[in-house]
């Protein structure tokens, strides 16, 4: 071969590979396109609802109950099949669980799709039966508190941000539980760690709005877990797991990577040594090792959710504060535990203030996050947390990946108060407004 052959032939090779990784990416956005499309028309078709919920005066139900009404809303079908998926844009349900205040006056919501009202409302009553639930949309979805409020800069003054777990999801935050909620004690001794988020709602003034949303939807097969490269360990990791020949990532869901934890915490990981045996010493658990053994299996015991969590605090330019934009950033802090898991804010900002010198950056980024609360937009392209391109524009961090949180965590940052809680904002009603079904399960 010539020297002139061998340059056409890598000239060849070349505009080969070019256009086969073409082929491939097009290949891929014209998948993402069409996902987009039919999912936006899917959704478009759906119904939707906001229930409002009234606490009654006494309520002392634990936040078990809670845990127990979320059971109802891990929904996973949906997109089971290809033609579901594919053909008819098909999604898992999601719901959104909301904490707000507007003006100080505390309100509990929750948005569904219009065909789980009713089972929503059935297994509230049943777990609490004097509560008060009110369907807010009423065939007019302009009867949602959000649809008040645009995302104007020349009116008002935005903060908005969200709240992520700092750790692995399946270890968990601190939990009802873990402030002895479970056990049902004497009013007067509760400790409810969802009194500060309450306190601070209720104490904000007349203009002043803080909004906390919490998006659920039952979770899929997320972790990639990549094969072995040496050939007998690959060989036997595809057995044991029914792999393919072809396929070099095992996709599996939040439990893989739990009980991978619990294993190493016990030290069932260790191999055993005849010769040299372990020295029982080292196999004994400290404090804080055995606290989160008993943490992620307990963990395990229970449904789990895709959770993504948004807060948003605003108010009129004069009435704006910011010491309580701040103080909404601190209203988690006593769910965290430095050994499990805590959360921590992501919200839009620069690292140089050159770097967005007129604001515009942050303000869009603001807005975003704004009207995707707005839009209780969750978990799909298109639809995520934060919209558009898949990182910050203002400080290149990915954004809007959701987390897992057991039955037991949700319910520990959104359960209806008991009388513990004083705070005066919060809507509480002397009766039942409705009547519980009188066909429920007895």
């Amino acid at each position: 071969m010539t020297a002139t052959q061998f340059l056409v032939f890598i000239i060849y090779l070349i505009l080969f590979l070019a256009g086969s990784f073409t082929v491939i990416y097009l290949w891929e956005r014209v998948k993402v396109t069409w996902l987009y499309f039919v999912r936006a028309d899917f959704f478009s078709a759906q119904k939707y609802n906001l229930l409002e919920i009234s606490i009654p005066k006494g309520q002392t139900k634990s936040p078990l109950s809670m845990e127990v009404f979320l059971n109802a809303l891990y929904q996973p079908s949906g997109e089971a099949t290809w033609k579901d998926k594919w053909i008819k844009g098909q999604t898992k349900s999601w719901f959104s669980l909301e904490l707000v205040s507007l003006g100080g006056q505390v309100k509990f919501f929750i948005w569904t799709k219009e065909n789980f009202v009713a089972t929503i409302r059935t297994q509230l009553y049943a777990q609490f039966p004097d509560i008060g639930i009110k369907e807010v949309y009423q065939g007019d979805y302009k009867n949602d508190y959000v649809a008040k409020f645009n995302y104007d800069i020349s009116e008002y003054k935005f903060w908005c941000g969200e709240f992520k777990k700092k750790n692995a999801g399946h270890l968990p935050i601190k939990t009802y539980v873990d402030y002895g909620l479970d056990k049902d004690p004497k009013e007067e001794f509760k400790i409810d760690p969802i009194t500060p988020v309450l306190e601070y709602l209720g104490s904000l003034g007349e203009g002043e709005q803080a909004w906390i949303q919490i998006g659920i939807r039952a979770p899929g097969k997320e972790i990639a877990i990549p094969v072995p490269t040496n050939s007998v360990d690959r060989a036997a990791f595809k057995k044991a797991n029914k792999m393919k020949w072809h396929e070099n990532v095992l996709m599996v869901d939040w439990t893989a990577l739990a009980k991978e934890e619990v294993r190493k915490l016990s030290k069932r990981d260790k191999k055993v040594d005849k010769e040299n045996p372990a020295n029982p010493a080292e196999m004994k658990l400290t404090k804080q090792e055995t606290e989160k053994l008993d943490a992620v299996e307990r963990g395990l015991s229970k449904l789990a959710f895709d959770t993504s969590i948004r807060a948003v605090y605003f108010a009129k330019k004069d009435k704006f504060s910011p010491a309580n934009s701040s103080a909404l950033m601190g209203t988690f802090k006593q769910y965290n535990t430095p050994h499990l898991n805590s959360f921590e804010i992501k919200a839009p900002l620069v690292k140089y203030a050159w770097m967005d010198k007129g604001g515009s950056k942050i303000n869009s980024d603001m807005k975003t996050i704004f009207e995707q609360y707005k839009a209780r937009a969750f978990f799909y392209w298109g639809f995520l947390p934060i919209s558009g391109l898949a990182i910050w524009k203002s400080n290149k961090y990915m954004a809007g990946k959701h987390f897992i949180m057991t039955t037991e965590e949700i319910a520990t940052i959104f359960h209806f108060p008991g009388d513990t809680a004083k705070t005066s904002g919060v809507s509480r009603v002397e009766a039942k407004k409705v009547e519980a079904p009188s066909n429920l399960p007895i």
